[in-house]
């Protein structure tokens, strides 16, 4: 409880303890968690309940793949200019430094009352960066490499003779992991892949119910007679513009593969070289859901598959609409999965 500076006002601010004040285990009635206090709430949760290999697991117990990641998101921040890029790495920097916290115990309300401490302070530091602290985490890698040198895992850089290129160890190499992924999505991710490995169709139809791919009376799976009585249902004209699209894109495909030779083989001196280029067995394709079908993706994900000799073909589609399901039936997959 707080009063403002001419005590005419009364502030209470209520910080809530458990999982949430709704029924449905959220801060809110009216909206769900966001922003940094959303993410707060996740990782506190994960920390407890993140299944095994989960890289919010790997976070929390690995002590050293967390620290390397605040490094290295620091320095990308540091390195970002564009304002949407800056926002991204900002974004990344904020998830670790929030998984660190988690870890520690630490929430945002601890945060906020250093800061507040700090913004009464009358002196101020300097703000140089700390040439000491920097300088000893250089001393400790070199250490590292000497240490890795001695016990034969990294071979010392040698300079080569003037006009020549120096060679280095594959391990000396300085590195930069940069992650494709952002971390948030793909803990999300993760869980999803988790469940369905362990729970097969039933949490897939879970979390398609969750996410609105399906309702809870529609198909899962649709078999190839679906798909052929979404065609069937199809007036003339659009029947025609599929088939005559498959046509061309079959065609097409069919000619590119034609052109690659699938076994070449050479000889060389001491033997043969060569390459063999032969169909994946199974095959998923993917059709974005939305207001806007794409059935143009059905046919020229899966018709290529057919042609490169692909045995089994599937699609993925949440909300399927009718007319992607009969240009699935067109390209002669196996059957369509209502998710993704």
């Amino acid at each position: 409880v707080q009063v403002d500076c001419d005590r005419d006002t009364i502030c209470f601010v209520v910080r809530q303890h458990g999982l949430g004040f709704c029924h449905r285990n959220m801060a809110s009635c009216l909206r769900a968690d966001s922003g940094l206090s959303g993410l707060l709430k996740t990782l506190h949760e994960r920390r407890i309940s993140a299944p095994e290999g989960s890289y919010t697991k790997k976070l929390y117990t690995d002590g050293t793949l967390l620290a390397s990641k605040l490094v290295e998101e620091a320095i990308e921040l540091s390195e970002a200019i564009a304002p949407d890029h800056v926002a991204e790495e900002a974004a990344d920097l904020m998830y670790f430094m929030l998984v660190a916290c988690t870890k520690a115990g630490v929430n945002l309300a601890a945060i906020e009352r250093v800061l507040d401490t700090r913004s009464l302070k009358v002196t101020r530091r300097s703000g140089n960066p700390k040439r000491t602290l920097v300088a000893q985490r250089l001393e400790k890698m070199a250490l590292t490499m000497r240490t890795w040198e001695r016990a034969g895992s990294v071979q010392a850089i040698v300079e080569p003779p003037k006009g020549t290129l120096r060679r280095i160890a594959p391990d000396a190499v300085p590195t930069l992991h940069r992650d494709p992924v952002d971390p948030a999505a793909r803990e999300i991710a993760e869980s999803i892949l988790m469940d369905v490995r362990d729970y097969g169709e039933a949490a897939l139809r879970t979390h398609a119910l969750r996410l609105g791919d399906i309702k809870d009376t529609e198909q899962l799976v649709l078999a190839p007679a679906d798909l052929k009585a979404a065609f069937d249902a199809r007036d003339p004209a659009q029947q025609g513009v599929l088939q005559r699209t498959a046509d061309r894109i079959r065609k097409f495909a069919e000619a590119q593969c034609n052109s690659v030779d699938k076994d070449c083989k050479l000889s060389v001196p001491g033997g043969e070289a060569g390459q063999t280029i032969a169909p994946v067995e199974v095959a998923g394709c993917y059709a974005p859901g939305g207001r806007y079908p794409l059935p143009s993706s059905v046919l020229m994900g899966a018709i290529t598959a057919r042609v490169a000799g692909v045995k089994t073909v599937w699609v993925a589609s949440p909300r399927p609409h009718a007319i992607v399901l009969a240009a699935a039936t067109v390209a002669g997959v196996d059957g369509l999965l209502a998710a993704g």
